[in-house]
């Protein structure tokens, strides 16, 4: 979480972000980075919207994290929405 705190202390922007696949683990991956997330003491500060689903028959786990004081929330989990319903078998 140290990095996501230095991340948006640094950006007033969005983070993507999208689990390895190479070996397999990347639900446990995502469960993990959740279960950190909601652990974080300050993270009521911040907007975090999870999606999975298959690419070319792989499972992927996929999450936008943004500052709620963001002007650009929005339209950035819209296009996040969009791009996830594209990138998704």
């Amino acid at each position: 979480m140290a990095i996501i705190e230095e991340f948006f202390n640094r950006n007033n922007d969005v983070l993507l972000y999208i689990t390895e696949t190479e070996d397999g683990k990347q639900s446990f991956r995502d469960r993990l980075f959740v279960r950190w997330f909601h652990m974080y003491e300050n993270h009521e500060q911040f907007f975090i919207k999870t999606a999975e689903g298959k690419m070319d028959g792989q499972m992927n786990f996929m999450a936008i994290i943004s500052r709620k004081d963001n002007p650009r929330l929005e339209q950035a989990v819209r296009e996040f929405e969009e791009t996830v319903m594209f990138l998704f078998d």
